[in-house]
């Protein structure tokens, strides 16, 4: 896809996000260097089923003022918080990202919201072996979780151990 193409993709997404119905922390509108378009976009769309005219999400990380890092790592955050697999993904390839930010917030709010698959995916992902208490996690998803996903947990832990 050329850039022309994604470019107009990106504003007629914009122009459909309804800014006045924004979350208080959907915070990049509050940043004076990260509010153009293709920012307020990618940090909007984490946390949807994206597919646009054939572009995905990753697609939109591709784009040359595309900083999916800001306000830190919002859009990681956004994405886990609300279960969206596909842009934890494409936001977990991106080398600015930083899943393990604030403490690693993104994956304790997975693991708040009974996302098991994310808490998986995001806790094979080294930044984030090396920042959080994976015992942590399993406690809070023992609440929560049938014994056989707990389970599946110890095996990640126990595969990332050996």
């Amino acid at each position: 896809m050329e850039l022309w193409e994604l470019e107009g993709l990106i504003v007629s997404l914009f122009e459909s996000i309804p800014l006045d119905e924004l979350p208080d922390e959907f915070r990049v509108l509050q940043n004076p260097k990260a509010v153009n378009v293709v920012n307020i976009v990618i940090q909007y769309y984490a946390a949807t089923d994206f597919r646009g005219d054939g572009l995905t999400y990753a697609d939109l990380l591709k784009h040359p003022n595309a900083q999916p890092q800001l306000d830190n790592n919002y859009a990681i955050r956004y994405a886990a918080c609300n279960g969206i697999v596909k842009n934890v993904e494409a936001l977990l390839q991106d080398s600015r990202v930083d899943p393990s930010d604030e403490d690693c917030r993104c994956i304790k709010r997975a693991t708040d919201n009974e996302h098991l698959e994310i808490v998986k995916l995001l806790y094979t992902d080294r930044r984030v072996q090396k920042k959080i208490d994976v015992f942590e996690i399993i406690q809070v998803l023992s609440l929560t979780q049938e014994i056989n996903e707990v389970e599946a947990i110890f095996d990640v832990v126990e595969f990332k151990i050996r």
